[in-house]
């Protein structure tokens, strides 16, 4: 599991779970920006490599903690 978030208190909690691995990513604009910085994030650090299917969950507006209201699969681009 990676896990991204925008919140440094968030990253440190999920360093406690076993199997996730949090990311640190400014994430900010609509639902579309946010999946292509988080999918620069992965591919950037390697940890994913285009082509690859992801599950991702997250929450809209982002501002609003605890608001899981989506779930997409996508497969990952290189947009360079």
């Amino acid at each position: 599991i990676i896990a991204v978030t925008p919140d440094q208190q968030v990253k440190r909690q999920l360093a406690l779970y076993r199997g996730i691995n949090s990311l640190l990513v400014d994430i900010q604009g609509d639902i579309e920006a946010q999946i292509i910085s988080v999918e620069a994030a992965v591919l950037g650090r390697g940890l994913l490599q285009c082509g690859d299917v992801v599950v991702i969950t997250m929450g809209s507006p982002v501002s609003a903690s605890g608001t899981t209201n989506m779930l997409k699969v996508h497969q990952l681009e290189n947009r360079d």
